[in-house]
């Protein structure tokens, strides 16, 4: 039982990133939220929180007859879990999106977020949304090609479905591609997502992160009791060698920079 000299968090929002486990976090916080009569933030269609045209708000579902609706007269959800477009950091200081999701929690909601190694990250990401056809090459060609420096720029740097490509994590974070050769943006945008965020989990240390989530929301041990979602069987992944792993690193050197911070932190 959690300590009683704490109440349990039940504000909440999960930023959730692309293949990092994230939906293995979704799960339990779905469950809490079932189990606790909370409302959470549905996405209009899909499983993405949709933008409307003018970028104005975000496109929430209203199930009245939803166990996860919100109270009649609310706008705002206990918990927003869902992946958005729209990105938390702007390097350009019009932080639009974190204004966006604001509106649609409460000013005391504990944020969290999840974050994997690099590598892992985009050989799961790649093999998971069919990327061999976007890049026009298998996973291990386009490792060769990596290697021997890629031939196609326009592919390189454009993203499958306008949000899916290289240096996944920052760019769900907020950060583009180009900002990789501004040191000063990088080192703002950690700033403002350190002191955003109240935890950043590590895939590789889950059991870990779990231990600190339950203390940080003030939850019981069944609370995050963690039931794996969207894993994959071996036959579907990519060994990565050493060379392998050095290569999607060099291609990935955002998120690496992204995810050492937190991983130290």
């Amino acid at each position: 039982m959690p300590p009683s000299t704490c109440r349990p968090r039940r504000h909440l929002v999960f930023l959730k990133t692309h293949k990092c486990g994230s939906s293995t976090i979704q799960n339990i916080l779905f469950r809490y939220a079932f189990h606790n009569n909370l409302s959470v933030a549905l996405p209009y269609s899909g499983v993405y929180l949709d933008n409307t045209l003018e970028g104005q708000s975000l496109k929430v579902k209203e199930l009245r007859d939803s166990p996860f609706a919100p109270a009649s007269g609310k706008s705002v959800a206990h918990f927003l879990i869902h992946h958005t477009p729209s990105r938390l950091g702007d390097p350009a200081g019009e932080n639009r999106a974190a204004w966006l999701l604001f509106r649609l929690t409460f000013d005391d909601s504990v944020w969290i977020t999840i974050v994997r190694e690099p590598s892992a990250v985009f050989e799961s990401m790649f093999h998971y949304y069919h990327l061999h056809k976007f890049y026009g090459a298998t996973f291990d060609h386009l490792l060769w090609k990596l290697e021997g420096g890629f031939s196609s720029r326009f592919k390189l740097n454009n993203r499958y479905m306008g949000r899916l490509g290289r240096n996944q994590m920052t760019w769900d974070m907020g950060l583009d591609d180009q900002d990789l050769r501004q040191e000063a943006v990088l080192k703002e945008a950690l700033k403002l997502l350190d002191h955003t965020f109240h935890l950043v989990m590590l895939a590789e240390r889950m059991d870990e992160s779990l231990v600190l989530l339950k203390h940080l929301l003030c939850w019981s041990d069944d609370d995050v009791l963690v039931m794996s979602r969207n894993v994959r069987k071996d036959r579907y992944r990519s060994y990565l060698s050493e060379q392998s792993v050095a290569t999607l690193e060099h291609f990935n050197s955002m998120d690496v920079k992204f995810y050492s911070f937190f991983r130290d932190r």
